[in-house]
């Protein structure tokens, strides 16, 4: 395999969620895992009148699903902000003036990503990989789908994964989200390599497998759970089970 550069994705590739960290809430007698308590109890804090809980649940629910099935049907892959998803949200506060509102919808941004990445794990077995790759020659670049790019960032210092990489880019920033060819293209552009001496490594097969070979990059589908691909014409060049296994790929 001839590549010069090797390039993840970031969350369940690199660094894992595991939502059983996060906060539950009791709700309609049943129990869930949410961000939105600690979001609500921010604002609470704050100062600002709020609906009960359960009701702000409702919304928030709302507005996340809303969020979520706009990327899924938007064909030209656009990115949806964490900052816009919630000032939907502020905007449906009552008696709230628009000063008010864009600071309510950054405090419950602001507890809902800190409730989310606290329910993340890293391996440092990862770090030693990253460090291997990079004392081998190889490039190291990420592309993330993720809306709050400095979410990302905080994540990537935290875990030590940031001094390792020469390209970072990140869905927020770009405006657009995987399998978009030209986010891939734009990796491909700040590592100053053609696509096809960039080796991809994701977990998720529309995005990180399809997305990367549109464009011509080499591909590895980080595949935990035994699924299926798509088909012949799409199969991945190289599949895993864990990332480290990478190493073994590129015989380092």
């Amino acid at each position: 395999m001839k590549i010069k550069s090797v390039c993840f994705d970031l969350f369940d590739t690199l660094i894992d969620f595991d939502f059983s960290l996060m906060p539950v809430v009791e709700v309609e007698g049943g129990t869930e895992r949410t961000t939105s308590k600690n979001a609500y109890d921010r604002l609470y804090q704050e100062g600002f009148e709020l609906p009960n809980f359960f009701s702000f649940h409702i919304i928030w629910q709302e507005i996340s699903k809303m969020v979520w099935e706009e990327r899924e049907r938007d064909v030209e892959n656009r990115e949806i902000r964490s900052i816009d998803r919630f000032r939907r949200l502020s905007s449906r506060f009552l008696n709230l003036t628009d000063d008010e509102r864009e600071l309510a919808a950054k405090i419950a941004m602001e507890a809902h990503m800190e409730t989310l990445l606290s329910a993340t794990v890293f391996y440092n077995n990862r770090l030693v990989m990253l460090e291997k790759i990079k004392d081998s020659g190889f490039l190291l670049g990420l592309l993330s789908n993720f809306d709050h790019s400095n979410g990302a960032m905080s994540i990537l210092e935290k875990t030590g994964i940031l001094p390792f990489l020469d390209v970072c880019v990140i869905s927020e920033d770009e405006g657009y989200r995987k399998p978009r060819g030209s986010v891939f293209m734009n990796l491909s552009k700040k590592l100053n390599l053609h696509p096809s001496d960039i080796l991809f490594v994701g977990d998720t097969f529309e995005a990180d497998v399809i997305g990367a070979k549109s464009v011509g990059m080499q591909t590895v589908w980080l595949n935990k759970g035994d699924k299926k691909s798509l088909g012949k014409d799409e199969s991945p060049d190289f599949e895993i089970k864990d990332v480290i296994e990478v190493i073994d790929l590129i015989n380092i």
